[in-house]
């Protein structure tokens, strides 16, 4: 019984301190004298200029988004991977997959690429093709 409450008693205490440490470090901090300098700072020599220009408006703005469909036949990595949940692994096996089987010819065959399921290919239906052949 001794035991337990010593082991109590000790693991207030442990806590205590973790607790306390912070407010201690920031009230001995704030009462501490500051250490005088050995020599004042000098002064700048000239002014800080202003900013060159602000940033264009066109630079804040969001990438428009593509002006129809991609392509899954005759697209490019980088505009693969502007799909969403397609990153440069995926991309790279959806070329894969067309240049070892030939193009797609539904966009539902992309579930065959690995990596590509019924998820990723609903979140793609709309901004993808296969081109004049769908």
């Amino acid at each position: 019984m001794k035991q337990k409450i010593l082991r109590l008693a000790l693991g207030a205490f442990a806590v205590g301190c973790f607790i306390g440490a912070p407010v201690w470090a920031d009230h001995h901090e704030a009462t501490e004298p500051m250490p005088e300098a050995a020599e004042p700072m000098p002064e700048a020599a000239e002014p800080m200029p202003e900013a060159a220009e602000p940033m264009p408006e066109a630079a804040a703005e969001p990438m428009p988004e593509a002006a129809g469909p991609i392509d899954i036949n005759m697209a490019d990595a980088a505009a693969l991977q502007t799909l969403p949940g397609i990153g440069e692994t995926k991309a790279a096996a959806i070329i894969a997959h067309r240049e070892a089987n030939g193009p797609f010819a539904t966009v539902d065959a992309l579930q065959n690429v690995k990596g590509i399921g019924e998820k990723t290919l609903g979140k793609l239906k709309e901004q993808i093709t296969v081109g004049a052949s769908e």
